[in-house]
């Protein structure tokens, strides 16, 4: 189950870029993710941790995303991790 929500956190992470980090390096996406992130976690998932679906005025957001990252893995990556991570050579945990 851990190596499940470690996956499905990356594939948010990368949907995440994807969606809201186009035309911007790894490593410029992989900061802008952390500090969104951490502000997420530092403020509004305090109120939202609880929820068991993400919460409707997230939808389409750049924190429903973080949202579900957080329920996956309730911690805040480095930047290192998250630039790991979004690397073309990262290699996805067999499930």
């Amino acid at each position: 189950m851990t190596l499940l929500h470690l996956t499905a956190r990356d594939l948010f992470l990368r949907a995440a870029v994807e969606i809201h980090c186009t035309g911007m390096s790894d490593r410029a996406a992989a900061a802008w993710l952390h500090k969104k992130l951490g502000l997420y976690r530092a403020c509004a998932w305090r109120r939202d941790f609880a929820e068991t679906e993400c919460p409707p005025r997230l939808y389409g957001r750049v924190n429903g995303l973080m949202w579900a990252v957080l329920k996956c893995s309730d911690r805040v990556l480095s930047e290192r991790t998250i630039r790991r991570k979004l690397s073309r050579v990262y290699s996805w945990p067999s499930v």
